[in-house]
């Protein structure tokens, strides 16, 4: 049964080879027979009528007119009869594509559809009255402008009258072109032949005729891929007023300077702080606690704010910090802060609740009151500078420094696609969006970092200032030598990297402060200044008539990341250890300066604490 059941298999397959091996032959033999009719298209038309029956589209003529302009343009009119062999949906004819532009394209008195992209442009005829079986004359005109030569020392004249994309066999070919008077007729040329073949011309009749200024070519039975091209070397300066993208190179400048000054006038009708006279500030402002200090600045209170402000109630007596083990602390409950703002006394009232007098708060139990003080005194702060005169920044100035961020994405993204306009090349849309969207988000990134400059270690934010901006400098760098690879002028790449810094500095400092919160801010920024750059005349005078000065200023030198440098001012002072703190593990932290603790000891003990609890904050509020 199974070799009954093989041997019927295996006639089958036989019978399948011999039928397709039947169809390939018919096939060839329809396609030569249809290739061979062009022989006789004019005397033997029933001929090529079984022929395109058989096979594809017959091209019975292709007939070109193309008048050269001194302006380095061609107006090109392709006149093709075409025989189908059956009614179709659509035919296609391909029309020249390259580093030129292509345009005024329309089919005679035909419905078409045109395409045109990197790979390609081509005409589509969809006209059904134009597709039936039979005889159809399509008639495409366009016009091709190409771009001015670069080349110094000559100018070339290069232009495909038939191009070898055609994917049809054609009969006949008659192409003429029309030149302007002046042409000069010492170099033209042509080629002729098959893509991918050695060029041929047994079959080409070739006339250049300097006195009618025209060359015509004719050719029979001309295979599918076959091209003729038309070449002459000329003069330099020949073609005058040819394409170029100048005009791209002046948009890209002019579309920069706007954006640079725009950012200018934003920046002086509502993003400048109001000028305030610098005073030395040496000591804290009066009625301003560390809880307040990034509010003012920024309009926000930070996990920081509320540790700076235990800390706070330390120095004041209000509370002692303990180290029972490494790195866990508790808060023994002191003085109450009656003389103190509400919110300060709201937030020792929820670290102490239900905590007598002399008893503690361990490491366990303070996040959860942390967290709460955090939520109540956010609320309490926003309330105390809600006034208009005391806004961190006025909404004027956030709303001017968003629209210039965007005008300058906007703009350095329309810089970036006017390369491609240059050569008259399709934008690249992904590229330009990719560019405006890192330039506005680099700007941005570059003005969050100035924000955050007064709570910052002065090197580490320097180096983040500095990564900042070699990443916002980078996105019109990019642009700027794109520009210059592709159009060989330097003023517009400098342009837009000039009104780029221009763009940048305005943007970072488009954020103006309320009157009444620029004369506070200007104080503080002051006695940052100060705790960075004490004299020691100044600081010794101070700790004279306080000996609590070092610690007073404790609170603030850690929101302004200087404790260690307020610490180190001093070293060649006796200072007291803090009555409010204890280390109370045995060898934990010894002394270093020959058996006894020093103003850095003290800051390094105290720093400790201060990072400790912030990320057990942030730990706690992260496990949620």
């Amino acid at each position: 049964m199974k070799s009954v059941e093989t041997h019927n298999k295996s006639q089958l397959i036989k019978a399948i080879i011999a039928m397709l091996t039947v169809l390939v032959i018919t096939l060839s033999m329809g396609t030569f027979n249809a290739y061979a009719s062009g022989d006789k298209a004019e005397d033997a038309a029933g001929e090529n009528a079984e022929a395109v029956s058989n096979g594809a589209v017959e091209i019975q003529q292709y007939n070109l007119n193309a008048i050269i302009h001194k302006d380095h343009s061609y107006t090109v009119v392709e006149k093709i009869k075409a025989n189908l062999p059956g009614d179709t949906k659509s035919i296609d004819f391909e029309i020249p594509h390259g580093n030129f532009r292509v345009s005024g394209i329309k089919v005679e008195n035909t419905d078409y559809q045109t395409d045109k992209n990197s790979d390609g442009n081509k005409v589509t005829i969809v006209d059904e009255a134009k597709l039936t079986k039979g005889v159809h004359v399509y008639t495409i005109e366009y016009t091709v402008r190409e771009f001015a030569d670069r080349d110094a020392e000559r100018d070339i004249f290069y232009f495909d009258a038939m191009l070898p994309d055609w994917s049809y066999p054609v009969s006949k070919v008659n192409i003429r072109i029309a030149f302007p008077a002046d042409f000069p007729w010492d170099d033209v040329q042509y080629y002729a032949g098959q893509y991918g073949v050695q060029a041929v011309d047994s079959n080409v009749d070739f006339k250049a005729d300097a006195d009618t200024h025209t060359v015509t070519i004719a050719t029979e039975k001309v295979p599918e891929n076959f091209g003729i091209t038309v070449k002459a070397e000329l003069p330099d300066g020949y073609w005058e007023g040819a394409l170029n993208g100048n005009w791209a190179n002046a948009f890209m400048m002019l579309i920069m300077l706007a954006a640079g000054v725009i950012a200018a006038i934003m920046w002086i009708i509502g993003g400048r702080d109001p000028k305030m006279v610098k005073t030395v500030q040496t000591h804290p402002i009066e009625g301003v606690s560390p809880a307040e200090v990034s509010y003012l600045f920024s309009g926000r209170v930070h996990t920081r704010d509320i540790i700076a402000l235990v800390i706070y109630m330390g120095t004041k007596g209000y509370l002692k910090i303990s180290e029972y083990q490494p790195k866990r602390y508790s808060l023994i409950r002191e003085q109450y802060p009656s003389g103190e703002e509400k919110f300060i006394r709201n937030a020792y009232d929820i670290l102490f609740e239900d905590i007598p007098e002399g008893r503690s708060v361990d490491m366990d139990e303070l996040g959860p009151r942390l967290k709460r003080v955090g939520s109540t005194i956010k609320d309490d702060i926003a309330a105390g500078f809600s006034g208009k005169d005391m806004l961190a920044y006025t909404k004027l100035s956030q709303v001017f420094r968003i629209i210039s961020a965007i005008l300058y994405g906007l703009a350095l993204g329309v810089s970036c696609a006017m390369r491609n306009s240059y050569q008259y090349l399709p934008v690249n849309h992904a590229e330009a969006v990719t560019v405006a969207v890192l330039a506005m988000a680099t700007a941005l990134v570059l003005a969050g970092c100035f924000d955050r400059q007064y709570f910052s270690e002065s090197h580490s934010y320097r180096m983040e200032f500095v990564a900042s901006g070699l990443a916002y400098i980078a996105v019109p760098m990019y642009v700027a030598m794109k520009a210059i690879a592709v159009t060989g002028v330097v003023i517009p790449s400098v342009v837009v990297l000039l009104m780029s810094a221009v763009c940048g500095f305005f943007i970072t400092v488009m954020r103006a402060r309320a009157k009444g919160n620029a004369a506070l801010t200007s104080r503080l920024v002051q006695l940052r200044h100060f705790i960075y750059h004490p004299t020691p005349k100044e600081v010794a005078q101070n700790y004279i008539a306080d000996n609590n000065y070092y610690y007073e200023i404790v609170p603030y030198a850690l929101l302004f990341k200087a404790l260690n440098a307020w610490a180190i001012s001093f070293l060649t002072l006796r200072v007291k250890p803090p009555e409010w703190y204890s280390d109370d593990i045995e060898g934990h932290a010894g002394p270093t300066n020959f058996g006894v603790k020093t103003s850095v000891d003290y800051a390094r003990d105290i720093t400790t604490f201060y990072r400790t609890m912030i990320e057990a904050y942030r730990a706690m509020e992260r496990s949620k």
